[in-house]
């Protein structure tokens, strides 16, 4: 056997492993089989063989390509959380006091009211939606309008604009702990029934809910002040 060609000389030991275990004459079927040594060692010139290995070489050192993420750490930051139900308020009670803190509440016995008393409510929205800031935190909002309207459905007034919160919630807080609560007396209105509406909408991604709260007057005064709901996160 001719001795390999230096450009050649790290293929000699492969070579004669594959020859040794080949029989002195090969059977039927195995051309398949001795095809992949005979391209490699046989069916070139030593140049052409150097040629071929120095390809694969090349080949096997080029970096692999990587399937791009689906969301970048940038366009993730910047994407809107959609939220995990629809928009709407799971609480809606009249209360005897302004809450100090999430689900601080004491429900009101009734909802008739003497004139000069001050309607409070008490409001927990679910549904909010939610935009990813740095370091984990997060943003919401919600604004807030008023109306009252009789039982048939006429506003008889109202504030539009009642409330506007920017909610900014640490990384171990939770958006189903954000509360609303307000504070409204209407003394210009005449004895009677009436429904006080809050109107809420989703700052980040729009849908507006009503949540409307039955209430009677059973004295009048002149004179009618009221006070815009304070949005807060839990602790």
């Amino acid at each position: 056997m001719v001795p390999p060609r230096a450009e050649m000389a790290s293929y000699e030991d492969p070579l004669k492993a594959v020859l040794k275990d080949m029989p002195g004459c090969p059977p039927p079927g195995s051309e398949v089989w001795m095809a992949e040594p005979m391209n490699l060692f046989i069916d070139k010139w030593p140049e052409d063989f150097a040629a071929a290995r120095d390809k694969a070489q090349q080949a096997a050192a080029a970096p692999r390509a990587k399937a791009a993420s689906t969301s970048p750490p940038v366009a993730a930051a910047a994407a809107e959380t959609k939220p995990l139900q629809p928009y709407g308020v799971r609480t809606a009670l009249f209360v005897t006091r302004a809450a100090r803190y999430f689900g601080d509440m004491e429900a009101r016995p009734s909802n008739v009211f003497q004139e000069s008393e001050v309607l409070f409510s008490y409001l927990e929205p679910v549904g909010q939606s939610e935009k990813p800031l740095a370091g984990g935190r997060r943003q919401a909002g919600v604004t807030v309008d008023m109306e009252v309207r009789t039982l048939s459905g006429e506003v008889l007034g109202g504030k539009k604009g009642m409330s506007d919160n920017d909610i900014t919630l640490d990384a171990d807080q939770s958006i189903d702990a954000f509360y609303l609560d307000s504070d409204v007396t209407l003394g210009h209105l005449r004895p009677g029934s009436y429904t006080l509406v809050y109107l809420l909408k989703d700052k980040l991604n729009g849908p507006t809910v009503e949540v409307p709260q039955g209430f009677s007057l059973v004295s009048t005064k002149i004179g009618a002040t009221s006070t815009a709901p304070a949005s807060r996160s839990a602790p």
